[in-house]
């Protein structure tokens, strides 16, 4: 076989797409489908016994236990684990799955073939519900679409299924010989995989894809004209996460237990919006979602979804001229990504935006950042790529009480680095415990700062830290506010506290350290030795010499057993 051959072009016959996306599913559902992690289970006696017997040659044996393997190294082992360390082994953590691609007009070709199957399967869903006007499914790249007709080829694509029900092939089996595998067979292996993905991501037909050749045969369906029923997802009965670069009107989403929802570039956001994440009356459609992504879907305004465990937003290339008001409404969440709007003002934002600890601002047309000040909850602000040209504007942020890092490139505002550090000095008592564009400030920064606090009369004494503040490393708390977590953002225990980072937190001024003093040691006239401080010994030096010239003007020293300072005013005649 050539591999520089060009690609088989013409529709391709379904069996062989059969047979082909079988023996893919086959050889990658570990990464598609991967098993949750479990905990160790403690190993019987024969098993640890039959590991011991067999050297742990047999792949089929069970691992040692801890608690046998420090014996057998007869005390050069390690020591046993403690039993916290031997849950975080047993319980690792799970691995993000692989999302299966798949084309609508194949999956509406193998939902027709499961419906044609006697075994009557369940959870297919229906496919006779047509498109509404005026949603393309056209082929990509494409730049002219045919648009879809009502209800004209759900008939003529189903004529041909109950013809096909006794369908054959053979696939070569073993060394010798082959052996025959019914197509019923495969489609129901095929279906058992379905329903345990977890994983899903939905494009249209492309044109450089080969279309199957039943779909073709039946009539009325084309790449560039694409399908016009919706396609129904309910065999993806263990469906967490779903990608869809296909108009998600024409799809049937059922209700499931969804964990994350992607949908990029599928234009009239408003009129999709809330039939994909409503079930009717208010009711939401996945209840346990946790991250929502609607990119590039031209988005004008927000509407109130019923999203109750929604923690990451991401609404980046939209059309959203300021901070959607309904985010009020989402107590939980955490992170919101609003670049690449139009967004010209953040005056609502301490309303809408109350728990939210990360916010990406960049790219927007922000000239005035009044309100930002006022959510309480930001660890990590973006702003760079904006319309400011006031550092002033960057300063109203000195006085946040928890912002830790801060992104303000791409602003008209030359050397803002060292006008916005003495802000943060400033308003946090000599301290900069900010990183500001992913990297903390430098010792010549530093020093700038100080000049420039200097020049403007600013008293740069820091204040004493309270021994509750000093603690709270030690005692894993962070400076953050209660509604935020270490676990949704990893920065806080790092970059709040002042002093815990190694570069970020930096202290303008600082108390020089108390040296300690020496005390003077002077020799009596008895031949004792005594110590003064540096404040008494003057004196004592004058008194000392005084009574020596009484005595005759001639004085002994005793000899020292040891290392003693002598007064010069000793030997004074």
């Amino acid at each position: 076989m050539n591999p520089f051959a060009p690609p088989e072009s013409g529709p391709i016959p379904g069996s062989e797409y059969i047979r082909t996306l079988h023996a893919y599913l086959k050889s990658s559902l570990p990464r598609l489908a991967p098993t949750p992690p479990r905990a160790a289970s403690p190993s019987s006696f024969l098993s640890q016994s039959y590991t011991l017997l067999t050297l742990g040659l047999d792949p089929s044996s069970a691992p040692l236990s801890p608690a046998l393997k420090v014996p057998l190294t007869l005390g050069f082992g390690t020591p046993s684990p403690s039993p916290s360390t031997l849950v975080s082994r047993s319980t690792p953590a799970p691995r993000r799955p692989q999302l299966l691609r798949l084309a609508p007009d194949k999956l509406l070709y193998l939902l027709l073939r499961w419906q044609s199957l006697p075994q009557g399967l369940a959870h297919v869903g229906g496919t006779d519900e047509p498109i509404d006007p005026g949603v393309s499914v056209a082929a990509r790249p494409g730049g002219v679409g045919k648009q879809a007709s009502v209800g004209g080829d759900a008939q003529s694509i189903r004529s041909w299924v109950p013809s096909m029900r006794s369908v054959s092939t053979s696939v070569r089996s073993g060394w010798w010989g082959r052996e025959e595998v019914s197509e019923e067979k495969l489609l129901l292996e095929l279906y058992a995989m379905f329903t345990v993905i977890p994983g899903v991501l939905i494009h249209p037909p492309y044109i450089d894809d080969r279309p199957i050749a039943e779909l073709v045969d039946a009539g009325g369906y084309t790449q560039l004209g694409g399908i016009d029923v919706r396609v129904p997802l309910d065999v993806f009965r263990n469906l967490q996460i779903l990608e869809l670069d296909y108009d998600p009107r024409a799809l049937r989403v059922p209700t499931c237990n969804l964990r994350e929802l992607h949908v990029r570039s599928v234009p009239d956001g408003d009129d999709w919006i809330l039939p994909l994440l409503c079930a009717g009356s208010g009711t939401p459609r996945f209840p346990h979602l946790v991250h929502l992504s609607l990119t590039d879907v031209a988005l004008l305004s927000l509407p109130s979804l019923p999203l109750p465990n929604l923690r990451s937003l991401d609404l980046s290339a939209n059309l959203l001229d300021a901070v959607p008001p309904s985010l009020a409404e989402l107590d939980t969440l955490k992170s919101l990504n609003l670049s690449g709007n139009v967004v010209a003002s953040v005056r609502g934002a301490p309303r809408a935006l109350g728990n939210v600890a990360a916010l990406n601002l960049s790219r927007n047309r922000l000239d005035v950042l009044v309100g930002l000040e006022r959510v309480l909850g930001l660890t990590r602000l973006d702003l760079r790529y904006n319309r400011i040209r006031d550092v002033g504007e960057l300063g109203r942020l000195a006085d946040h009480p928890v912002l830790a890092e801060l992104w303000a490139d791409g602003n008209d505002t030359p050397d803002y680095r060292v006008e916005l550090g003495a802000a943060f000095a400033q308003a946090r008592h000599g301290r900069i415990d900010v990183v500001l564009d992913g990297r903390p400030f430098g010792w010549q920064e530093t020093r700038q700062i100080e000049a420039l606090l200097d020049a403007r009369g600013v008293r740069r004494t820091p204040t004493t830290t309270p021994a509750a503040t000093l603690a709270a490393p030690a005692s894993g708390q962070s400076t953050a506010p209660s509604s935020l977590s270490r676990a949704d953002n990893p920065h806080i225990d790092r970059l709040a506290t002042p002093g815990s980072h190694p570069h970020a937190s930096q202290s303008i001024a600082s108390p020089a350290p108390d040296r300690k003093r020496r005390k003077r040691r002077v020799v009596n006239l008895d031949g004792t030795v005594g110590a003064l401080s540096d404040e008494g010994g003057d004196a004592l030096d004058a008194n000392f010499g005084a009574a020596a010239r009484q005595a005759g003007g001639s004085l002994q020293v005793p000899r020292r057993t040891r290392r003693e300072r002598v007064s010069a005013s000793m030997f004074e005649q």
